[in-house]
């Protein structure tokens, strides 16, 4: 009777294929490089743009009180940021599948150079004017010097996170 079961058994998984169904497939292998720069444009870029948001000189309570141009050029910086948060967010989702479009990987990239070079112009922009706010009067502000600086450390350790998603976007 055991015989005739294990015969039957092995018939049928004979006749219908693997009883483990996709055993012998191979797996869809995702390149350890392509999952590192996901991981970079997924976490480590948002944790250091949150960074960069929350040191961006702006209007506070207190005696700081930036001028209305200072708001505007922030605001814009900010608004840059979000679209490169978009943009980086795509890069994460495309560099996880398990094929990657190159055609969208290169218009991708290419976003990434155009949103960089916007915000570094923007910060450049930035930098200029609340230098001149800060020359300008004669206590040298040393809060809003203060502020500049740490936003400035910051906003360049988040341009060496982009530039190394960028650099190992070319190399896939």
């Amino acid at each position: 009777m055991k015989r005739f079961f294990i015969a039957v058994i092995l018939s049928l998984i004979v006749w219908y294929g693997n009883a483990f169904g996709q055993a012998g497939a191979p797996a869809k292998v995702i390149p350890i490089e392509r999952l590192q720069t996901a991981r970079l444009a997924s976490t480590d870029y948002p944790l250091k743009a949150g960074e960069v948001k929350t040191t961006i000189p702006r209007p506070s309570t207190g005696d700081r009180v930036f001028d209305a141009k200072t708001q505007k050029l922030a605001s814009n910086y900010e608004k840059e940021l979000d679209r490169l948060d978009a943009v980086m967010q795509e890069v994460s989702v495309e560099l996880r599948k398990a094929q990657t479009d190159q055609k969208k990987l290169q218009a991708l990239s290419r976003k990434i150079v155009n949103h960089e070079k916007a915000i570094r112009k923007k910060q450049s922009e930035l930098k200029t004017h609340l230098t001149k706010a800060i020359t300008s009067e004669k206590s040298g502000r040393p809060a809003v010097t203060a502020a500049y600086e740490s936003f400035d450390r910051k906003a360049n350790q988040l341009y060496d996170i982009i530039s190394t998603v960028r650099n190992n976007m070319k190399d896939l």
